[in-house]
């Protein structure tokens, strides 16, 4: 059973090792960068939650790996931050909730890279694959007190900092955590920028979640909806 995945990993490695041979088929890189991310969120009915976006940042590997004259596929491996921000206003009380989530990230994109000036152009797309693997929820609570009537009211701030825990069924939340969403996340990618010179590079990510991340209750589908969606700009460098 374990010679089909071995033999798939053989074959990548031969191929990735081949490759590598000549520096013009293979180009081995580092990105970093900003993200800004949110969530769509529905409710059984429907109703869409109220979210802001939630600032973060990525970094992690690329190689480009030439497969025509101006195209390549661009695989990595990414440290990345999503998450989104939330605030609820009464009279008494105002809660500001922030939620940063870690993943994984595994995107892979085809890139057009057509000369333009003295460096190239860059559009590309493809899809990833993402797992969770932590995070934190922030919540800050402010109350406004009024001991005596025509007094000045009294703000009271109370601040909360809890691990974020990824799930498939909320019966499998823990007490001293709070449950986001399920770990496994997949979707689609679009890339634009510039790469300068054949070394540095810029560009914007844009990345819509295809997998429906909310948890199953009791092993039964809630009718709810949660896929991640943000943006982000990147800076690169390539050996």
């Amino acid at each position: 059973m374990r010679l089909k995945p071995l033999l798939a990993a053989g074959l990548i490695t031969g191929f990735l090792f081949n490759a590598s041979l000549s520096e013009a088929q293979v180009r081995f890189g580092v990105r970093a960068g900003a993200n800004f991310y949110n969530v769509i969120s529905k409710d059984p009915a429907g109703t869409k939650a109220d979210f802001t976006l939630n600032p973060g940042f990525h970094v992690g590997a690329t190689v480009d790996i030439a497969i025509a004259d101006q195209f390549a596929v661009q695989p990595g491996l990414l440290f990345t931050q999503k998450g989104y921000q939330s605030e609820v206003i009464t009279p008494t009380v105002t809660t500001a909730s922030t939620i940063t989530s870690h993943h994984i990230e595994v995107p892979v994109n085809v890139i057009f890279k057509p000369e333009l000036g003295e460096g190239k152009l860059l559009l590309g797309a493809g899809p990833y694959v993402a797992y969770g693997v932590g995070g934190r929820f922030i919540r800050t609570r402010k109350d406004w007190l009024k001991p005596v009537e025509d007094a000045d009211p009294i703000i009271v701030t109370t601040k909360e900092n809890i691990r974020l825990q990824f799930l498939e069924d909320i019966n499998d939340r823990e007490t001293n955590k709070i449950y986001l969403s399920k770990p496994f996340d997949y979707g689609a990618n679009l890339v634009a920028g510039y790469e300068f010179k054949d070394k540095y590079s810029a560009q914007l990510n844009a990345q819509l979640g295809l997998a429906n991340l909310e948890p199953t209750a009791n092993g039964q589908k809630t009718g709810s909806k949660f896929n991640n969606v943000g943006f982000g700009i990147s800076l690169g460098y390539k050996f």
